[in-house]
């Protein structure tokens, strides 16, 4: 019996062992996402001071990364072959238990085998189980070529919580090779490594204050908006900014400054490499910021900003430099700003040519057009209204333009145009969109004298009023001469829309700059601050039309702030409509004296007759009335 024991006995003993040894073997087909590294105490009742994360790291779907552990180093091997954002995933849930009190986590690494132009920049990010109270928390930094040991404070963070941990290699970046090495990565009650590179600390930004002066210099103190693109350095005056894009597009550089509310400009002396560009952007408080376009010509830019349109001043105003904007391609260059001030006097005084409609009285016909333009290909010189070229190219669209700025000018039906040219050739002229439409000037000798008319009657007010430039292409035809110039003699929109008998004519208002004139598709609103004594709106007639059998003038309208709107026929015959009521009413006044379209082609309105306070007037039909 006794020996029956000790058989079974060592049965048990060896089955026990067997399973023992089994459960210390790692499974082939575990997730190493999951797999739990092994906490680091002096006896196993003394509390774990680290936990290492160098093993359990898998490639996140994308292909890219290839993590090996090889005699307790982690080399996280990657070719990023276009996937900008691609990760690798550590899982953090079985050990987030052990992550309890821990301060930091430190690791050493080494960037090797590094290949293509990239930043060479990581990006931890921990994800926690309850994201909607513990949002993930990340850090970015520069790693290196040479061996170093960083470290993140991590003590404000809830670890045990963790989910998991995110690494992206050159973020943004998509073309970049190499292996990240890591001998050491753990999270810590103190420090995991020694002597370590801090990061994840807050910059420190330092703000320019203005105090006293004509002028405020704040070329100093600039920050890296946060991709680790650039890097500057203020010497005597004068910043140098390096830059190199790997892949964001928005990647800026910028300083903050305080108190500067009372300047209206900020003037830049810059360079920067010949032919790429930078936008140049002020923002802070409430408004649209403040933008400019540079492109470089490799040569010191004088460069003004107009502070003084931005809505808000007051509070921080954050400047920034965002070098080849837009781009995602891999890219460097350097910029150098020897000035850069808040001052009330501009460097460069910017001069507006757009043609602006700023209305005109109900008797005038015509808005003149004279201001001209190169179209932006730099090959037309324009002095006044003569447009020259040398060695143009031809059988090319190049143009010259005028520029419409804003203004209510739907209302006219035609547009005009007369040019003069030195030479032989052929332009076109076009109305640009929303009409596109254009005519042909063919000039030859004798002959060299034309004026094209373009019919704009059978479009909307809203199309008329869209259009916002009129181009002339000068190079178009192959005949044309490489060198040459011509003049615009005239260019107009004229032919105000006429009323006519029987249909409603409240769009064809129109009036001086002291009124403010909407036309919408069911109503027009004429308002005005103040206007002169007897300024008035009105609207065309058509000299050609025979209105002497008009016996009445219907308006629908409505007006809170007048009581009379005065109405006056042939520049001569007057009429009182009496508004007694502030809601929508239609007055009718009967016409006396035939109306004389041949000789006063126009009928006007004054509201409150001579008064000059400010008001306003909705007009939702107009309508010459036969009987």
């Amino acid at each position: 019996m006794k020996k029956s024991f000790n058989v079974f006995a060592t049965l048990l003993l060896t089955s026990l062992l067997f399973v023992g040894l089994t459960s210390c073997e790692p499974s082939e087909s575990s997730d190493l996402s999951t797999s739990s590294d092994p906490p680091t105490s002096s006896g196993d009742d003394e509390p774990i001071e680290e936990v290492s994360i160098l093993t359990g790291w898998q490639d996140n779907l994308d292909s890219v990364y290839d993590p090996v552990v090889t005699e307790g180093v982690l080399h996280m091997n990657f070719d990023k072959a276009g996937a900008t954002w691609a990760t690798a995933k550590k899982g953090l849930a079985a050990i987030a238990p052990d992550l309890d009190d821990m301060a930091t986590l430190g690791f050493d690494l080494v960037m090797e085998d590094y290949t293509n132009v990239g930043p060479m920049i990581l990006l931890l990010k921990i994800e926690f189980n309850d994201a909607a109270n513990n949002p993930a928390k990340e850090v970015k930094f520069q790693a290196s070529e040479t061996r170093t040991t960083y470290e993140w404070d991590v003590s404000a963070f809830d670890l045990t919580d963790a989910l998991q941990m995110l690494m992206f290699i050159d973020p943004g970046a998509g073309a970049t090779v190499g292996d990240a090495v890591f001998a050491k990565f753990a999270f810590s009650k103190t420090h995991a490594v020694e002597s370590p590179v801090i990061i994840g600390v807050p910059v420190d930004v330092v703000k320019n204050a203005y105090s006293t002066g004509d002028t405020f210099d704040f070329n100093n103190n600039f920050y890296d908006g946060g991709d680790l693109v650039y890097t500057a350095e203020t010497v005597a005056g004068v910043t140098t900014i390096d830059y190199v894009k790997y892949g964001p597009e928005w990647s800026n550089i910028y300083n903050i400054s305080t108190g500067v509310g009372s300047f209206l400009y900020i003037n830049a002396k810059i360079t920067g490499p010949v032919d790429k560009t930078a936008l140049l952007k002020v923002e802070g408080g409430e408004g649209p910021a403040l933008e400019k376009v540079i492109t470089f010509t490799g040569e010191e830019q004088d460069v003004t900003l107009d502070f003084g349109l931005k809505q808000t001043k007051t509070g921080d105003q954050k400047f920034l430099i965002f070098a080849e904007q837009g781009s995602t391609l891999v890219s460097s260059g350097q910029i150098s700003i020897s000035l850069l001030e808040f001052s009330n006097t501009a460097l460069v005084v910017e001069i507006d040519n757009n043609n602006y409609y700023l209305g005109m009285n109900p008797w005038d016909k015509d808005w003149v057009i004279n201001k001209f333009v190169d179209g932006g290909d730099g090959v037309y010189a324009v002095a006044g209204n003569v447009i020259s070229w040398e060695s143009g190219t031809v059988g090319t669209w190049t143009s010259a333009k005028a520029l419409l700025g804003d203004g209510n000018r739907g209302f006219f039906t035609k547009f005009e145009i007369t040019i003069t040219a030195a030479q032989p050739m052929k332009v076109k002229a076009k109305i640009g969109a929303p009409l596109n439409m254009e005519s042909d000037l063919i000039f030859a000798v004798g002959d060299l004298t034309q004026t094209a008319s373009i019919d704009l009657s059978g479009k909307t007010y809203d199309e008329i009023n869209g259009v916002n430039e009129i181009l002339f292409f000068i190079l178009y035809d192959a005949a044309n001469p490489v060198t040459g110039s011509l003049t615009v003699d005239n260019a107009k929109f004229t032919a105000p829309r006429a009323a006519a008998i029987n249909v409603n004519a409240a769009s064809n208002l129109y009036g001086p700059t002291s009124y403010s004139i909407a036309v919408s598709a069911t109503q027009t609103v004429v308002s005005w601050e103040s206007k002169g004594e007897w300024e008035a709106f009105g609207m065309a007639l058509d000299p050609t039309v025979d209105y002497t059998s008009v016996t009445s003038i219907e308006v629908v309208v409505e007006a809170d702030t007048i009581d009379e709107l005065k109405v006056k026929l042939n520049d001569a015959q007057e009429y009182n409509l009496a508004l007694t009521d502030a809601s929508p009413q239609t007055v009718t006044l009967t016409v006396t004296t035939p109306i004389d379209a041949a000789a006063k082609p126009f009928m006007i309105f004054f509201p409150d007759g001579g008064s000059t306070v400010a008001g306003n007037i909705t007009i939702s039909s107009l309508k010459l009335i036969v009987a």
